[in-house]
């Protein structure tokens, strides 16, 4: 695929257009919550050291699109796995634990 994108050879069904004029108000009311969420994140400073404790992450991130980070924010918040909180989200690291062996499986 000269000049194209990978995806569109195993993926052909996904073509990124959207008729957006048969659009009723609950689709822009959602669309305007995920712009701002989106310029929220893209906004928001990490606090000093998190990108010295998580630097693959941090350096995989700084990269990506808006839409990308939006995507992967919207899976943490449908698991409960972060909280929004005044000054943009955090970690539920209780609710992560969960995902974690036991000690004793360990």
């Amino acid at each position: 695929m000269e000049g194209g994108r990978e995806y569109a050879r195993s993926h052909h069904w996904i073509t990124f257009k959207v008729d957006l004029g048969a659009a009723g108000p609950r689709t822009w009311a959602l669309l305007g919550e995920a712009v701002a969420g989106c310029r929220q994140v893209a906004q928001a400073a990490l606090p000093p050291g998190a990108a010295a404790e998580t630097p693959a992450l941090a350096r995989s991130y700084a990269a990506k699109t808006d839409k990308t980070l939006t995507r992967d924010l919207n899976w943490l918040r449908e698991r409960d796995l972060v909280a929004r909180t005044a000054e943009g989200y955090r970690a539920r690291v209780e609710r992560m634990r969960g995902f974690q062996p036991d000690a004793a499986q360990r």
